[in-house]
This record gives C-alpha cells, structure tokens and sequence, in this order.
C-alpha cells in the first residue's frame, strides 16, 4: 500500500526512494544484508558463511533471479553445503540422497526445496521451522522423513488434480477458445495450485489462474508468459478482489465466488484485446548452433563459470541440426523420455524432463535438429554428460 508501518526500519530495496542498488534480493536475502550489518557491528561476521547455506536454499526455492547479489549468494552458498553443522539441514540432505555429493541449484528447485515447501503447502508449516531450530538428532531426523512423505503426498495431490485440470482443458477445448486459461473446483488444493498452473502454462504456453473455492470464497493463483504482464492484468480488474499481488509473471488473488463469471469474461476482453497469436507461439531462445565434434570437456568447463543456472540467468541453449536418433525412445515414469543421438560419430543420452509426449513423435533412425542443454547424471558412480531436451524438430519434415 501507500503507507508505510510505524516502525523502527523498513528494510525493502525496492522500495521508492531506496538507494539500494539490487532491487531483485528474494526476502531471505534482505535478512541476510541485516545480519550481515549486525555482525559487522558485533565483529563477528565470521558466522555469516554459516547462514549463507540457508540464504542460497532460500534464494533458489523462492525462484528469485541469480543476477548480482542473488548469484552470489548461491553460488558461495551451494559450495558451504559440503559442510553443514545445523542438525536439520542434514537430515535433509540425506533424506534427499545428496550426501557426500555437491549439491546444485536442480538440487534444490527439485530435491531440498520442495520438501520444505511441503510442510506449508500441507497445513503443517511448524515442521519446517522444527527441523533448522531442533538440536535433537533423532527429532530432526523424523521430521526430514516426515518432510519426504508429506512431499510425496503432495506430488500425488498434484498429479491428480493437474489431470483433472487438462481433462476438463481438452474436453472443453479451452485451450483453442481462448488465450487465458481460468479454471476453478471447490475439491481442489491451494497449496499445489501455484505449481499446477506453472505446469499447464509451460504445456499450452498461455496464461493460467487457477482457483479453490471455499466458503464462498475464490482463491487464485496465476502464471504467465513472459509476453504477458499478468500482475497488469489484476492492476486492470482491481475491483473484483478483496486482495490480489505479485509481479508479471506470477500472481495470487481472491475474490468473492460469485463474482467468478464476470471475472472471467472481463480477463478474457482484456487478454484477447492484450495478446496476439504470435505471442502464443512458443519461441526457444539459441545461444548457439554447435556440432557434436565441438563438445569438449575444455569447452563445459568454460561454460560452468557462467553459473549458478536458474531464473534470470538461464543454462545456454544449443542447436545440433540433422542428428541422427540411434535408440527408440524409452518412457520414464510415464512422463519422461530419454534415448541416444548421434553425429560426427559421437553418441549422447538425449533426456526429457516431462516431455513423455516426444516419444510417440519420433523413432530410431529418424533425423531431427535438436535444442538442448547440457547436464551432468551418475552413473554407477560415474558423472556422465547428458543433453537435456528442450525441443525436437523432425528434418524429414522440413524437406518434406
């Protein structure tokens, strides 16, 4: 709001008027600049490399952009998990089977991250808070295992309710009617709905809100395309909320359930009149178009010092043209795909992270260009080089 709180501080980089010079500090990191000026004062900094572990896990699940400060602290913080002394963050760790192991930011968007999530996403946000406070061994070490089956609960919550979600997109064909997908059920969960609409708008590459109705009540949560300023979107239909914030790409909200139809057929003006078909057409942004033969460990090592990879600092894309697939495509899990490409005579194990679909797509001997990251797997305790799939492109059918 326009006020500020009577207060001692405020402590908000970006707020107006501020003179601090990184406005993208996710709030784990503006606890962190307030430690840092009070050991500064107490002469005991030499504990910050202890809180600078939790500031790179904060850093990282709460998707904040690894530019500036942010990358730093990740970067420095990730290398401080080698060694951990807090009790709870290593039942963590091991619970997620990276002991011994580095630990990287897939680490942690993927393994530490959403099992701390989980307890707030549940119901049970004090596990949490436990497991880093608790000084008991055996304590922290339940809580962590009770951390990795609320997480699977909720994976299993998620799966369905995303099913339910692209059942009722497909049968509807919502996905061609319009260009936002707003969709809601009372049955639903508003601890996975955040991630759910992440999901379908990386699926149809459309804005998606998604709401829970509960005692005549809508809560939404929301994520775009980077096309679409979704925050302008609720900027524009204020009234319909009795709260609503975030930023362009992600939002929450809520708002009285019967004002739901009118919601929607105001967003829906404001989207058709807002965006185009090509900003709906799925754009892969190519650093480079390299060959097989260029691919050297020389060359991956120069790349990692780019890192730490995430939001705002993106992993480099490549394009391999005419590969040739030498495997057929294996599913795993029923959702993921991996199989081998060959060129110049080098082979690599292509892998597709929720891209199941691409298997039904192609076969062994087909000829496709190929955009992809690299990533590292172990192996039967060997680091193995993988290409990790962005996307494919049959070559036949560019001929053809």
């Amino acid at each position: 709001g326009p006020f500020l709180p009577e207060a001692l501080a405020v402590l908000n980089p970006v707020l107006s008027g501020s003179g601090y010079p990184d406005k993208n500090l996710a709030g784990v990191g503006v606890v962190f600049k307030l430690i840092q000026a009070l050991f500064k004062e107490e002469k005991e900094a030499f504990l910050l490399p202890h809180y600078l572990k939790l500031v790179s896990i904060g850093t990282i699940a709460d998707v904040a952009e690894l530019r500036g400060e942010n990358r730093l602290f990740v970067k420095f913080g990730l290398k401080g998990l080698e060694k951990v002394s807090n009790k709870g963050l290593l039942s963590l760790i091991e619970v997620c089977g990276l002991t011994g192991r580095d630990v990287s930011v897939g680490d942690v968007s993927f393994r530490i991250g959403p099992r701390i999530n989980a307890a707030g996403r549940m119901g049970m946000t004090d596990l949490a808070m436990r497991l880093f406070l608790s000084d008991s061994l055996q304590e922290v070490k339940e809580i962590a295992h009770q951390l990795d089956k609320l997480n699977s609960k909720r994976q299993k919550i998620e799966e369905r309710i995303y099913d339910q979600a692209m059942d009722r997109i497909k049968k509807r064909s919502l996905d061609k009617r319009y260009k936002i997908l707003i969709m809601g059920c009372e049955e639903w969960h508003r601890g996975v709905s955040g991630i759910i609409a992440s999901r379908l708008k990386d699926f149809f590459y459309r804005p998606v809100i998604l709401f829970v109705y509960k005692d005549g009540k809508a809560f939404g949560s929301g994520r775009s395309i980077r096309e679409f300023p979704l925050i302008d979107c609720l900027d524009k239909n204020r009234d319909f909320f009795t709260s609503y914030g975030g930023h362009t790409m992600a939002i929450g909200c809520e708002l009285a359930h019967k004002n739901m139809n009118p919601f929607r057929r105001a967003v829906n003006t404001f989207a058709d009149s807002t965006i185009t078909d090509e900003h709906l057409k799925r754009k892969i942004y190519i650093d480079a178009s390299i060959n097989f033969k260029d691919i050297s460990l020389f060359f991956i090592k120069n790349l990692s010092f780019l890192s730490p990879f995430g939001v705002g600092n993106p992993k480099p894309i490549f394009l391999t043209e005419n590969v040739e697939v030498v495997s057929n495509p294996k599913k795993i899990q029923g959702k993921h795909v991996k199989f081998l490409v060959k060129q110049d005579g080098r082979i690599f194990e292509a892998l597709g992270w929720r891209k199941g679909e691409l298997a039904g797509c192609i076969q062994e001997g087909d000829r496709i260009d190929l955009a992809y990251s690299f990533q590292f797997s172990e192996y039967l305790g060997e680091e193995r080089l993988n290409l990790s799939i962005e996307d494919i492109r049959s070559v036949d059918q560019l001929i053809s």
